[in-house]
């Protein structure tokens, strides 16, 4: 909670999803929880194109698979024809086709890394960074923390990194009970190799990590978007940002 609306405009956010639907349903569960409401028409208006057959993007990036950035580009023009005033993506990945995306269209489409890295708080100097393998490869994270002084990334031993690639798949298929002994095991030793804070750089990690006590502090992309989505269409915060969680070990 602690946003509320200062403008009585009917602004719209459009959201390009489905990249996996349990993330796309976790941001908008976020955007209900933040706002500051009596009634119903005190949220804002969301249209949600939840199109989950859009070419994996990892696979694109890493593999050679086909490429999803005209499907991209698809949605978030047909979101702009509907009328939104911005468009935010709950996939990490994705963001390596944001450039294009972005070129398609006249309205924001918000970037997300960017806006993650930029609630990385300023005495942190290591972070690690806990992504899909294309997220990895394409150094999104890396980039957009070294825009803010962050050049020293940990990210997980190979072996880890594929392990973390089947706690990603493991929540898509919705066996997220399953999926998290290993995923904490994974965060327990990028700590040990010096991370101070977290940076939940997949949104299937952001529905795992959703009230669980994780070793340091995360910065989650979803809380970025959604802080970012509604100051865009005129929304206020009334409370200070919780730009961390409060994990205690």
């Amino acid at each position: 909670m602690g946003y509320v609306s200062s403008s009585d405009a009917d602004a719209i956010i459009g959201v390009l999803g489905g990249m996996g639907p349990s993330a796309t349903l976790e941001l908008y569960r976020r955007f209900i929880a933040a706002v500051d409401v009596v009634g119903d028409q005190d949220h804002p208006r969301i249209i949600i194109d939840s199109n989950a057959r859009i070419p994996d993007r990892t696979a694109a990036l890493i593999n050679g698979g086909a490429s999803p950035q005209q499907a991209l580009i698809d949605g978030v023009t047909l979101l702009e024809r509907a009328g939104v005033q911005c468009v935010v993506i709950p996939c990490n990945t994705a963001h390596a086709f944001r450039p294009a995306m972005q070129a398609s269209v006249s309205v924001p489409v918000i970037d997300m890394i960017a806006e993650t890295a930029a609630r990385v708080a300023p005495d942190v100097t290591r972070v690690g960074v806990l992504a899909s393998s294309g997220t990895l490869a394409v150094g999104l994270y890396q980039k957009a923390l070294a825009a803010h002084g962050v050049t020293d990334c940990v990210v997980p031993e190979p072996d880890d990194q594929l392990a973390l690639m089947d706690v990603i798949w493991a929540v898509k298929r919705e066996a997220n009970d399953a999926a998290l002994p290993a995923f904490l095991a994974i965060c327990d030793r990028v700590v040990a190799a010096g991370a101070q804070t977290l940076i939940l750089g997949c949104t299937e990690l952001s529905v795992l990590a959703e009230g669980v006590v994780l070793p340091v502090p995360a910065v989650d992309p979803l809380d970025a978007l959604v802080d970012t989505a509604l100051t865009t269409v005129g929304y206020r915060k009334v409370n200070p940002q919780v730009v961390h969680s409060t994990a205690t070990v």
